[in-house]
């Protein structure tokens, strides 16, 4: 898994485009930060224009997908297997973008 480091929604944007292109992707997941009772906050419509930009930079398909709770799960996982510390802090972002993506996988299964 590759994990980019964020400077700018510019440069993420570009990063994400160039790799879409490069590997052939057709579909592009972004996880949508709803608040636990389902309404949209501020970082709900961040991730949004941030997927309107990623949209228009690679003319894909994307889709935003509930996020809530990924993070708490991650967290979770990573106890679990015995991760501690700086180490766990520096896989959780990177754990639940996996659970999101699978979360999403699994929902679309055919």
């Amino acid at each position: 898994m590759l994990t980019l480091q964020h400077t700018s929604d510019a440069a993420t944007t570009q990063a994400i485009a160039a790799l879409a292109s490069t590997h052939g992707v057709d579909a592009i997941v972004v996880g949508l930060p709803l608040r636990m009772n389902g309404l949209e906050g501020p970082e709900a419509r961040k991730a949004r224009r941030f997927a309107h930009d990623l949209k228009t930079a690679t003319n894909l398909t994307i889709v935003l997908w509930d996020e809530r709770m990924t993070t708490m799960a991650a967290e979770r996982e990573l106890r679990s297997s015995g991760l501690r510390g700086p180490k766990k802090r520096a896989q959780i972002d990177q754990a639940a973008a996996t659970l999101l993506l699978q979360s999403y996988l699994d929902a679309n299964r055919r």
